[in-house]
């Protein structure tokens, strides 16, 4: 089975008057499937990011040593 492609590009701005006549409905559609798109290149880019990745350790390693409260913990001693 031959597998052909079709590389189509459209102008920003027919994209935006595309999707101003979209009903509701599909508009919320789009909306989600953007978000969904958006949080995974981030969380990639997070990923990839030497800040974050130290971060992330240095909670782990503070969570192993107990240097940490739940959130429900930090509220129930009148932090908000």
């Amino acid at each position: 089975m031959i597998n052909d492609a079709i590389n189509l590009e459209i102008h920003f701005e027919s994209l935006i008057k595309t999707v101003r006549k979209l009903n509701l409905d599909d508009k919320y559609k789009l909306s989600a499937l953007l978000e969904k798109q958006i949080a995974e290149v981030e969380e990639k880019i997070w990923e990839q990011d030497s800040n974050v990745k130290n971060e992330i350790k240095e909670a782990r390693q503070a969570y192993r040593n107990g240097d940490c409260i739940t959130v429900d913990d930090y509220i129930a001693h009148g932090h908000k």
